[in-house]
This record gives structure tokens, sequence and C-alpha cells, in this order.
């Protein structure tokens, strides 16, 4: 083999590697217009798996931000669930001291929906949104309860008609794994429940690129089930 011959197939495979740790990091969302007039347009999310950068311990002293800690643990740990009615008090006492924490108000809605008080947590989650409207995850925690609750007109307020990150967010040039899956989860579940079974297909082939422990997968295979589309999630093992 000569050595040019050599040479051009170093450089065919460094390119290949390159693209392929490229695509790690980049998910191509296909462009498909809808019939109402909203549009997914081509987009190259720069998604991240780092930690999340967090302003929380410049808005909480360091003792208010380990009682927040450790209501966080009581709440995911079924053992510790029979201190559950004082972490939401605390909680609640927190929230009254940090009025614009919103991780004070995510872990209060997680704790009054494993509580088993339904009302209580689709409040909280409202009242996240209303206190931060341009918050990813307030956004999301209050689309879901306006998707529980069928009230479809209120999604494409919440998200300023703007069905895809980057331009939701066009100033940010990274997003985190679980903003990104917890998005396109919502954003599919949204458009299954109104019929617009392309672009919820559309965003389940986004998580299934992204989201590896399937978290979100779940709940839109669920919906498109629903929808008659046994089929096409054939391939989604």
């Amino acid at each position: 083999m000569s050595k040019k011959k050599l040479q051009r197939q170093n450089k065919k495979h460094l390119r290949k590697v390159r693209q392929n740790k490229k695509a790690q990091l980049e998910e191509k969302i296909k462009n498909i217009d809808l019939p109402d007039g909203h549009e997914i347009k081509v987009s190259v999310l720069n998604i991240t798996y780092d930690p999340m950068p967090a302003s929380i311990e410049k808005e909480l002293n360091k003792k208010d931000l380990k009682s927040l800690e450790d209501c966080y643990a009581i709440i995911t740990t079924p053992s510790q669930r029979k201190h559950l009615q004082d972490t939401i008090n605390l909680l609640e006492a927190l929230k009254e001291k940090y009025q614009n924490t919103d991780r004070i108000y995510n872990y209060l809605g997680i704790a009054y929906g494993v509580n088993r008080e339904p009302d209580k947590a689709d409040a909280i989650k409202k009242e996240a949104y209303e206190k931060n409207p341009d918050y990813l995850f307030a956004k999301l925690a209050y689309a879901q309860v306006c998707i529980e609750s069928r009230n479809y007109e209120e999604i494409p307020i919440i998200f300023n008609n703007q069905f895809d990150l980057p331009l939701l967010y066009p100033k940010r040039k990274k997003f985190h794994i679980s903003e990104a899956s917890s998005f396109y989860c919502i954003i599919g579940l949204y458009f299954c429940q109104t019929d617009n079974k392309t672009i919820a297909k559309t965003c389940l082939n986004t998580l299934q690129k992204i989201d590896a422990e399937k978290r979100y997968i779940t709940s839109l295979k669920r919906c498109l089930a629903k929808k008659g589309l046994s089929n096409f999630l054939g391939k989604f093992k």
C-alpha cells in the first residue's frame, strides 16, 4: 500500500472518530411542520452530562441548605417517609423564607405527590411557574399538570409557541441531559394527547438517543400505545 493511500485512510478514520464523538453530544431533530401551525425546526442540541451549575449555595445559608438536602433524602427514601409530614412543614417554612428559590418548590411539589396530596402538589407547581416562568423545570412541571388535567391550550403559552430547546432559550449554548430528556418527554406527551402523533414519534426518537436510563421513554411509549401505535413502538424495546 502506498504511503499516500495509507495517509488518506488514516485521515478518513480520524474523521469518522471525530464525527462519532461529536454525535455523542449532539442530537439532530427532524424538521416537521404541524397542521396547527406549530413547527419543530432542525436544531443541534449541545448536550452535557456534567453536573449542572447551581446558585442555591448563594441563596441559602449553610444551615438551611443542609436542611433542604435532608428533606430531599427523606422524600426519596421510602424507609424515611414516616417523617414526610414534618419534612413538608419544613419545606413550607423554607418556601416562605426563600420565596424565589426554585429547588424548594421542586422538592415541595414532589413531597406532596409522595404524600398523596395531588391538589397541593399541582398548586405548588403552578405557583413555582408563576414565580419564575422562564425557569425550564418550572415550565415542565406546570405543563405536566396541564396535560394531566387536559388543559392543553395552556401548553403553547407556557413554551411561548417554541417546541425546540434552542428556540426556547436562544442565548444558551448547552443543555443538561436532564433538561433535554424532560423537555422532549413533556412535549411528546402534549403532541401525543392532542393527536399530533408524528411529532410525538419524533420526540420519542430523540429520547431514544439521549435517555439511556429510559426513564422518560416509558411514559411517552405508554401514551403512544394508547393511541394505537404499538407497531411503531416495536423497535423501542
